[in-house]
């Protein structure tokens, strides 16, 4: 029989061992009230109470299987008790046995639910019970008041938690442990929250101290492999980050607290990790929302970035690493870039693909004015498959970059940028994708597959944010095509919004955006879609990302046809943030003065002078300098002559 009282100790010592000091752990789980109030009527909540959960006569009475929705998010939650922390620290304040009651009828339901036979697979598992290796792991726990051992110690006492009942709880735990060793996930969050509890029960469960050098040894790898060098976890996307971003800190803090244990994890890495969260944040503390994760929402709960970069700098001093705030804002592994000018703030998204979180999109960009981010992405919008949005919310049409008949870039070809560069002045980058356009995608269902049309192509975009005033765009296009449509997309979030002849601008008579076209080398006519569910464009969480698919939002839509490779397409676009409805005045001349891009911007009545050589922005070392174009006079690739004169060469 386990003493409960002594596993609890044990695991509380596991806990500051892991932690910088006990005030990081509060104790009461998340979302506590709005569980009990749930857990009083015999609910389970779905996504803690963000949709509507399950109402049972008992706990003993739950179908693993998630039949009352078709979401595998519902399957996989029923699977992970997430109810387990409430119950338990309802039950150790109270003593009630009513709670102890319904978190033995729950898992001894599981117990009954599920066999082992020792040669299962994760298709054969998912597709019969709806459980895979990550659901495993967070049943099963990796700290305290988290899953079933990470609670075990808090229903002490209690007669529903007999010495029998926990004899077959850890029983059932041998087998899900070798099962998940049998199918532990190669790569990804999923292998670290696999190995992040095999390390936990090896310290805190009698018998399984056979798997402890076994999960030091692959999280050690696991942060080799999977944490970038710039910083970014592999899958790119700040949700998971943050979440692998917890596990290693704590790992770190043991391996110091503990080195008995010879992990190797780095510390200066793991503090670059701290340095793409920072840079994740918006201005108002929310997140820019690339990828797999909650999109900014004026409704979502800020994150104190004061408070995070102390945190940082506390760890730093711990770590002996010098301190001082990270101005870091390139994160080329990630394919990510952040640029700031005071409460604006502009992102280059390029993302480097990285599995199923990732979103298909290279040359995106996004801008963030006054209160709110203006342009945005639509988030994370479903993971259940059943759902066309599982699709197209990860589909590249969806966001703010270049398409091509409405295809969709291909998740093999990454981007790449050449050139960034970021000054108190301005913010300049080049964004190459060169790998084509397909009617599908590999994240399509199979059937699309068997009809998919392609064509080689790339898309180079070039930004120039002249900070304090505009930001001016540059799209150059080719497709491998007789003839095809072109359009550059432009996501508008929760505002009121009003179609140009040539753009859109948001309406609040407040802080604002104009988005205009005012020259390309082809026709080009501004079409708003808001929720077209043909091209399926126009869509963004509803909420700020979740589960529940897409709710329309106007996007702007610069549409053309091109002839092909005869004539690649030359586009331009201006955005321009404004204040109190004064809406800005915006108009371009643009023309090719011997392979140098030349352009002249006015907005408001006064004019930037903007030239490049043509090469350059392809990527192309062949190029030449541009000299003399109009009141340019340069040696550089790049430069711009502002209204008063002043000169900045770009690329040097």
């Amino acid at each position: 029989m386990i003493d409960l009282k002594q596993m609890r100790e044990k695991i509380a010592r596991w806990e500051a061992d892991r932690l910088l000091d006990a005030a990081e752990n509060s104790g009461m789980p998340e979302y506590h009230e709005v569980w009990m109030n749930a857990l009083q009527n015999n609910k389970i909540l779905f996504s803690n109470g963000k949709y509507d959960g399950v109402r049972y006569n008992s706990f003993r009475e739950i179908d693993f299987r998630g039949p009352e929705f078709v979401n595998q998010e519902w399957r996989a939650q029923l699977n992970r008790f997430f109810w387990l922390p409430h119950l338990a620290w309802e039950y150790d304040r109270t003593h009630d046995e009513r709670w102890a009651m319904m978190a033995r009828d729950s898992i001894e339901n599981w117990l009954d639910f599920r066999h082992y036979s020792g040669t299962e697979t994760v298709a054969e598992v998912w597709k019969n019970c709806g459980d895979n290796c990550l659901s495993t792991s967070l049943r099963l726990g990796s700290r305290g008041l988290h899953g079933w051992f990470g609670t075990l110690p808090y229903f002490d006492g209690s007669r529903y938690f007999d010495e029998t009942f926990i004899e077959r709880m850890l029983s059932s735990a041998k087998d899900q442990v070798e099962f998940m060793l049998r199918n532990l996930t190669k790569h990804g969050n999923f292998r670290i929250s696999q190995l992040d509890t095999l390390l936990f029960l090896s310290e805190v469960l009698p018998g399984f101290e056979q798997y402890r050098s076994r999960a030091v040894r692959g999280l050690s790898e696991a942060f080799r492999i999977q944490v970038e060098n710039d910083g970014s976890h592999c899958e790119h996307t700040i949700g998971y980050h943050k979440w692998m971003t917890r596990v290693f800190t704590a790992l770190a803090i043991l391996a110091r607290r503990r080195p008995e244990l010879e992990f190797d994890i780095p510390y200066s890495k793991l503090m670059r990790m701290y340095d793409y969260e920072l840079a994740n944040y918006t201005p108002d503390g929310r997140v820019f929302g690339l990828n797999d994760v909650g999109r900014w929402h004026p409704s979502a709960k800020p994150e104190d970035v004061k408070q995070r970069r102390a945190y940082a700098d506390r760890l730093r001093t711990f770590f002996d690493l010098p301190c001082g705030e990270s101005h870091q804002s390139a994160f080329p592994d990630a394919g990510q870039f952040f640029f700031r000018d005071g409460n604006d703030a502009m992102v280059l998204d390029a993302t480097r693909y990285g599995s199923g979180h990732a979103h298909i999109v290279r040359g995106a960009l996004l801008f963030y004015h006054g209160d709110r981010l203006q342009l945005g992405e639509p988030g994370s919008l479903n993971y259940e498959r059943s759902d066309p949005f599982f699709y197209y919310g990860r589909a590249s049409t969806m966001h703010n970059t270049v398409t091509v008949n409405n295809w969709y870039q291909v998740s093999a070809s990454n981007a790449v940028v050449p050139i960034c560069r970021d000054t108190p002045e301005y913010s300049f980058a080049v964004c190459r994708y060169t790998g084509g356009y397909m009617s599908c995608t590999h994240q399509f269902p199979e059937e699309a597959l068997r009809t998919v049309q392609s064509c080689a192509g790339q898309h180079v975009r070039t930004m120039l944010w002249i900070k304090g005033h505009f930001a001016v765009v540059l799209d150059l296009i080719d497709a491998g095509l007789p003839e095809y449509d072109f359009a550059a997309h432009w996501q508008f979030l929760d505002a009121k919004t009003v179609l140009m002849e040539n753009g859109m601008r948001t309406d609040s008579n407040g802080a604002d955006l104009l988005i205009c076209s005012p020259w390309c080398n082809y026709d080009v006519k501004a079409v708003e879609y808001n929720g077209d569910r043909e091209k399926m464009i126009g869509f963004i969480s509803p909420d700020g990302g979740g589960l529940s698919s897409g709710a329309p939002a106007p996007m702007l839509s610069l549409e053309g046809r091109a002839q092909g490779l005869i004539k690649p397409v030359q586009l331009l676009t201006v955005l321009v943030p404004y204040d109190d409805g004064a809406v800005p005045q915006v108009s371009a001349d643009c023309e090719m003065i011997d392979e140098i891009f030349h352009c002249q911007v006015t907005v408001n009545g006064k004019t930037w002078h903007m030239a490049a050589d043509l090469a350059l922005l392809r990527d192309d070392f062949s190029g030449t300098s541009v000299e003399r174009v109009g009141k340019i006079e340069t040696d550089a690739r790049a430069a711009v002559c502002s209204p008063e004169g002043k000169l900045t060469e770009l690329n040097l």
